[in-house]
Order: C-alpha cells, then structure tokens, then sequence
C-alpha cells in the first residue's frame, strides 16, 4: 500500500531477528557491525501480501544491499516472487530465508514455503541445543543448513532480551 510511517514490530519477531543478526550490547549478534535495511511487509497480525515482499526485494536492489534476509513464508510458488530473487541473485546478492516452521518431525517428508523453496534461496531450517532438528522445521531437499533455532535469546520490544522458537531465530 505504499510508504508508511508505521513500523511498529507488534509481534517482537522482527526484533528479535535482527537481534540475533546484529545486536552490540550485553548480546552480540553474529554481525554486530551490520548495517540493517529493515522493510516491514507483514502486517502486526503476521499476515501479508507477496506483492508487498516482492516490492521489498526489488526496493532491497535498488539500495544495492549485500544480503537479503527473508523470515517469511507461504505454501504457494509465486513466479513473480522467484523473479524478483532471480533479479537479487543477478545482482550479486545472497537471498536467506527462513524454511518454514510447519514440520511434522519426519525428515522423510516435504513441507516447502517460498521463498526458501526456491533453489536460489539459501534456506535455513533450525536444530535445538543438542543439534538435532527442531520437529517443526520444514524437511525438504531446499533446506541447506541448520542454524540454532530452539530457545534462542535475543532482544525484545521491551529493550530488553526474549527468547523465541523457529527457523527465523
């Protein structure tokens, strides 16, 4: 819907991410000298539009960012959607994303969201603290590595520090 002022993170998810990307404080990100571009796509409810992220993926081009983070997802291929990565991809620009938090702890099924779905996207699914994979990762042949992702700690909408579960953590 174009611009807005309101960015507000109703959820803390946002926060949280970007915590785990960059905080410099009492936690320290796992780059704490980033510089973070943050475009807010999803509404406070979680919901959204693919029209909305593709607009930020091609915005994200157009300031010439260095990666781009996607902790998102939905069941549905969209070819507009893969184009706009295609374009990031073409630009010199890492697509990460998130793999999805609909597993049903059996690595031998399929459960894929996009965009981590699509081959371009270096997808991300999570493990607990004794490295096994978390049951609500999504399992597919696109997930290419396994970061921390069960009782993560990071910072909070409070100015303080939470701890969440998911393949975004």
């Amino acid at each position: 819907k174009g611009k807005s002022d309101i960015y507000n993170d109703y959820s803390g998810h946002g926060n949280h991410v970007a915590g785990s990307i960059c905080a410099n404080g009492k936690l320290k990100g796992v780059a704490p000298d980033a510089k973070l571009l943050i475009l807010k796509v999803l509404e406070g409810n979680g919901n959204g539009n693919m029209e909305s992220v593709i607009n930020a993926i091609n915005y994200a081009i157009a300031q010439k960012v260095d990666i781009i983070n996607m902790s998102l997802g939905c069941s549905v291929n969209i070819p507009e959607l893969q184009n706009a990565i295609r374009n990031a991809i073409n630009k010199n620009i890492v697509v990460v994303s998130a793999s999805g938090n609909n597993g049903d702890g059996n690595a031998n099924t399929n459960e894929i969201d996009y965009p981590s779905g699509y081959e371009q996207v270096i997808s991300v699914g999570a493990m607990d603290n004794t490295r096994l994979t978390a049951n609500f990762t999504n399992s597919n042949s696109f997930v290419d590595l396994l970061a921390p992702g069960v009782n993560v700690i990071s910072t909070s909408n409070s100015k303080s520090y939470t701890m969440m579960d998911g393949t975004s953590m």
